[in-house]
């Protein structure tokens, strides 16, 4: 997602939390504990504005000394005014790029605290980590996920106050994967390098199926990727003429479809949203994606852009009622060959 993408996502989050204080509290709780001062979050008085501009003369002298080249304004996403003398800034990411410095310039800021939230585990600088304003989840990971959040969400839905905006935000946690990891999978993306490694690998045999299907089917080249994703082309396809299953992105099950030629894409794109055909049950998101492509020509590599199509769909849609590892094996190969099925068409 862009940036745009985004700030839209941020004042949808603020929106709810401004018409649900409730939320606010509980999102704060989350970030900094029930006790934040010396004072009580639960009883304290919530402000919370979006897109928050700092003045670059707003920054700690020391670090316009010895960091010049982040002596520049901010846009803070979030910032959260707790009992009108503690300031909490927050970024979110969905996608988009951290600026160079950012996390580190708004440390600096006249801020009390600052959180990072991110879909899914990014690298923290030294710095960041060690500055005595950084806040950082209870179980010692490096930043915040949207997924610590979904609970939280989810608990503010079935109370009798909850207003639609409660309900659209966790349609849209939903929507995009921002759920908690399912424990018979695990984080497939855990900090804990042997954890990570045992759950790809676990993931990994949930394939089985999907390559034996894809292999009568006719495609040549199966080969796993990081253990829990899979790459394929020399296929039978007439219009894919390779494709890319992620299942690394946090919550959601991402294939990455490469046609023959670009004249394809719009006929592939309209099949892959059509209403009422065997994906529907998976809620999936259809979107372009530009990229760079490296092609072999000649005996040399080529790079050169090429448009994708990328499907996503999330985990527990996936694997809804899936108990056990046949059962998920066999949603699995069902939703990949879908979507293979829904793209070739006559023409």
């Amino acid at each position: 997602m862009d940036r745009q993408g985004e700030d839209y996502f941020t004042e949808c989050v603020a929106s709810a939390m401004q018409e649900d204080a409730e939320l606010a509290k509980s999102f704060l709780v989350c970030l900094c504990g029930e006790m934040l001062s010396g004072t009580s979050v639960d009883s304290a008085a919530i402000n919370l504005k979006t897109q928050v501009t700092f003045a670059h003369s707003q920054l700690n002298k020391s670090f316009r000394l010895s960091h010049k080249e982040y002596d520049k304004d901010s846009c803070v996403d979030m910032v959260f005014r707790v009992n009108r003398d503690t300031l909490i800034g927050v970024e979110n990411k969905l996608g988009a790029p951290e600026g160079e410095g950012q996390l580190l310039r708004y440390l600096a800021l006249p801020l009390n605290w600052v959180a990072f939230i991110a879909p899914d585990h990014v690298a923290i600088t030294t710095e960041v980590l060690a500055h005595p304003k950084y806040l950082r989840p209870a179980s010692g990971r490096k930043h915040f996920l949207w997924s610590d959040f979904f609970q939280l969400i989810e608990e503010s839905v079935r109370k009798p106050s909850a207003t639609v905006l409660n309900r659209a935000l966790l349609a849209f946690f939903k929507r995009h994967g921002f759920e908690p990891p399912m424990p018979e999978i695990g984080d497939l993306n855990d900090p804990d390098a042997l954890t990570m490694k045992k759950n790809r690998e676990n993931f990994k045999k949930l394939w089985e199926l999907t390559k034996t299907r894809l292999g009568k089917r006719g495609w040549k080249q199966i080969q796993h990727d990081w253990d829990a994703c899979l790459w394929c082309q020399g296929g039978p396809a007439g219009h894919t003429e390779s494709f890319y299953v992620n299942s690394l992105w946090p919550g959601i099950l991402l294939i990455r479809l490469t046609p023959y030629a670009p004249d394809m894409l719009g006929e592939m794109e309209t099949r892959l949203k059509r209403a009422g055909s065997p994906l529907s049950e998976f809620d999936i998101i259809v979107e372009r994606r530009d990229m760079k492509r490296v092609k072999r020509a000649e005996g040399r590599r080529k790079i050169g852009p090429s448009t994708v199509l990328e499907v996503t769909t999330p985990m527990t849609k996936l694997f809804r009622a899936a108990e056990g590892a046949e059962a998920k094996q066999e949603r699995l190969a069902r939703f990949v060959l879908a979507v293979l099925d829904q793209v070739e068409f006559e023409g």
